[in-house]
């Protein structure tokens, strides 16, 4: 039976973790709000109320896939508290008791440096922390990927690289930035979707209990480059301002994955820089990330 019971599969990386799955033969099982949009999911897909969770569903899946999460942009802690900590807890409790083999949370590799994201990144952690107490001793092994920075086809436009792309491709005389000495590690969003497939399909050899992942390139390079690539590559002739922005409050300077346990798994990412930002861009003209 190779059926997975995914959440978060509208959002940008969880739909392409449910193609990649489709496309390798599972079913997916997909918990949705009432009022997602699933036009973009299609084949082996059935799609159920989040609000809704009969213990029947267990019995039919293999392993939960945890990808939806609330950045609190808006709402309150009790509201991030809900989505973050307890509805996945519930998930968890859930999968435990039909002793189903696997559980894969998605992490943030945020810490508490960003102020604005500091109950995002607790509400995260405090659920990983429940995952290391429910999976000791108990048949269900909890997978927790840390995922650095993805970035591809089907981002939210708000998010750094779309905006980024569209700043370029727009922008006539000059584009203002911070001085771009961050280093980050950007991962192709079909890198890390394959990761998940990995784990799924390495489930026999992972640990009991807990264990973790991080899923990035290895490779952190700078928001400068990072910028200088897309504005070569989109044949921008905007001038780069770099400077004259203020880095964030907490600004983080340097963020890597060590990706070693995950190319012991049998995972590499595939995606050159340059390569991945081609078919973002691409996206973006195209009109798919609105």
């Amino acid at each position: 039976m190779n059926a997975v019971l995914l959440t978060g599969a509208t959002g940008f990386v969880g739909g392409h973790v449910a193609r990649v799955l489709v496309a390798g033969g599972w079913d997916v099982h997909a918990l949705k709000r009432s009022t997602s949009d699933v036009s973009g999911l299609a084949g082996r897909t059935s799609f159920h109320d989040s609000d809704s969770l009969p213990a029947s569903l267990f019995t039919r899946v293999r392993a939960v896939v945890h990808l939806a999460t609330n950045y609190g942009r808006v709402d309150p802690a009790s509201t991030l508290a809900a989505d973050n900590t307890l509805f996945p807890l519930r998930l968890l409790e859930r999968a435990v008791a039909a002793n189903l083999p696997l559980f894969v949370n998605t992490d943030t590799c945020f810490t508490t440096e960003y102020k604005y994201l500091r109950p995002y990144t607790l509400s995260k952690k405090q659920f990983v922390q429940w995952g290391r107490i429910l999976c000791d001793g108990s048949n269900t092994k909890f997978v927790n990927l840390v995922l650095q920075h993805p970035y591809g086809p089907g981002d939210r436009p708000a998010k750094f690289v779309p905006s980024m792309i569209r700043e370029c491709l727009t922008a006539k005389e000059e584009i203002r930035l911070t001085p771009g000495e961050q280093q980050k590690d950007f991962v192709y969003v079909a890198d890390v979707a394959e990761a998940y497939r990995i784990v799924l399909k390495k489930v026999d050899d992972l640990p009991a209990g807990f264990s973790e992942f991080e899923v990035g390139t290895g490779r952190a390079v700078s928001i400068r480059h990072f910028v200088e690539t897309i504005h070569r590559l989109t044949g921008s002739s905007a001038k780069l301002k770099f400077g004259a922005l203020d880095y964030r409050d907490g600004e983080i300077m340097f963020s890597q994955a060590d990706i070693s346990r995950l190319v012991a798994l049998g995972w590499t990412p595939k995606t050159s820089l340059e390569d991945g930002l081609i078919r973002a861009i691409e996206s973006v003209i195209a009109g798919k990330n609105e």
